[in-house]
């Protein structure tokens, strides 16, 4: 599967909040919010991402039991997913967030996984 044809998989062929590139991004980044609200215009709220949650529960009042289904919006992404996944799929399918381990430099779309990753090359 080439570059293009994973991203348009992942992402649904919709944009991610920035042009991709081959860098990764870091969830001590800055982003622009682009969940479009009830108006049909996105929020362009600059977001660090480590808030998206706080910004989506003020912001967006996405409140409610964490099986509860949400659409995504994000840019108009049509995804449905429950409220417990919708931080993680816009970190990992919008954003492309990485977590980098610092020692091989492997990375991973959730933090869980840098946490439980064996890096070979650190002294555990």
């Amino acid at each position: 599967m080439s570059t293009q044809q994973s991203f348009n998989h992942i992402n649904n062929g919709y944009e991610p909040a920035f042009v991709p590139g081959p860098e990764v991004h870091s969830a001590d980044e800055y982003f622009v919010c682009q969940r479009v609200g009830p108006t049909g215009m996105p929020c362009w709220h600059t977001i660090h991402g480590h808030d998206l949650s706080t910004h989506y529960l003020q912001v967006h009042n996405i409140r409610g039991s964490d099986n509860m289904l949400v659409h995504c919006a994000w840019n108009g992404c049509p995804i449905v997913l429950k409220k417990e996944s919708l931080c993680r799929h816009v970190r990992s399918a919008h954003l492309l967030i990485k977590y980098t381990c610092d020692t091989c430099n492997q990375s991973f779309t959730r933090k869980y996984g840098l946490n439980v990753h064996k890096c070979p090359g650190s002294q555990q």
